[in-house]
């Protein structure tokens, strides 16, 4: 008998909307860590969606005045009209599961 693994889908976004004018989409598979009192730059995802699991710790995500604290295990999206900044106001680092859909003809993408 043939083995059919449960599924379970954590985040969802409709591309069709998201990647407009992009030349050569491409998804990428990335480990993000933010240290301790680390946090990032205001920024959009405007042509680069994507989805979020928190493998450890905890990150706060400060999107139009909100702050959600995602902590591990949790998951989260971010689509075009996402303008936010990342931080990490814990003690441990906090280790994320990228995987985003990027221009790979873009100026400056690995």
């Amino acid at each position: 008998m043939a083995y059919v693994p449960q599924v379970t889908v954590l985040e969802r976004l409709d591309l069709a909307a998201e990647i407009e004018g992009m030349t050569a989409p491409a998804l990428r598979l990335q480990l993000t860590t933010y240290a301790p009192g680390a946090h990032g730059s205001l920024h959009d995802h405007r042509g680069r969606p994507e989805a979020v699991y928190v493998l450890e710790g905890a990150i706060t995500d400060h999107r139009d005045g909100v702050e959600t604290v995602y902590r591990q295990g949790q998951t989260y999206a971010l689509d075009k009209g996402a303008a936010h900044r990342m931080e990490n106001a814990g003690a441990v680092p906090a280790r994320l599961l990228v995987a985003m859909v990027c221009d790979a003809a873009a100026p400056g993408e690995p």
